[in-house]
């Protein structure tokens, strides 16, 4: 009896657990493409959270069907930002993953920041509102850096990058070229002479 008891108690404690498991969702962002990032979001948080109208069931075509409602829902919950502006943002739902058996949408997340010499910033507040144990996990590609981070109810707006950087090293690497063409321009001059 005791031990029935024990594992009934271990049986109803993993389903508590379960049922209070924090959902994820993960964003992907490379230099390569500094304008746009992947959003992949599970359905049933699309399902919960977002439409009374999503059915309990979703096939690929009704997810579609509502792709340009839930697009707005979660652009309202990310923002793209220069200092203190938001940049105008897009979403399109690009296709379906899985993480360890659960289904997730993608989305493609675009925007048009005016000045292309700033950093770009990201405010991730998707689900906090409904499901205070979410989180989102942020995936930075770069030539030089790779990095992930956990992006939680308290997080402060990220920096995706700042895309002064690659112009800057791409001045000095002119410059040097400049620099080494006047080098050997005036040593041929001087052993001409």
């Amino acid at each position: 009896m005791k031990t029935l008891c024990l594992s009934l108690f271990v049986c109803l404690s993993m389903a508590v657990a379960q049922a209070h498991e924090a959902s994820t969702s993960y964003l992907y962002w490379h230099e390569q493409h500094p304008d746009s990032l992947r959003l992949d979001i599970a359905v049933t948080d699309l399902m919960v959270h977002f439409s009374a109208a999503v059915p309990e069931q979703l096939s690929w075509s009704e997810l579609q069907s509502l792709s340009g409602p839930l697009g707005q829902h979660l652009l309202a919950g990310l923002q793209i930002q220069q200092g203190e502006t938001a940049c105008p943002s897009t979403s399109e739902l690009v296709g379906i993953t899985h993480y360890t058996g659960e289904v997730f949408a993608s989305w493609q997340i675009q925007w048009r920041c005016p000045n292309t010499l700033r950093s770009t910033r990201l405010s991730y507040r998707l689900l906090f509102a409904q499901d205070a144990l979410h989180r989102a996990i942020l995936n930075r590609e770069g030539a030089l850096s790779s990095d992930m981070q956990l992006l939680g109810r308290t997080s402060p707006p990220v920096t995706l990058a700042s895309t002064a950087w690659p112009l800057i090293a791409l001045a000095i690497i002119v410059f040097c070229g400049a620099m080494v063409l006047a080098i050997r321009r005036w040593r041929r001059s001087f052993l001409d002479a």
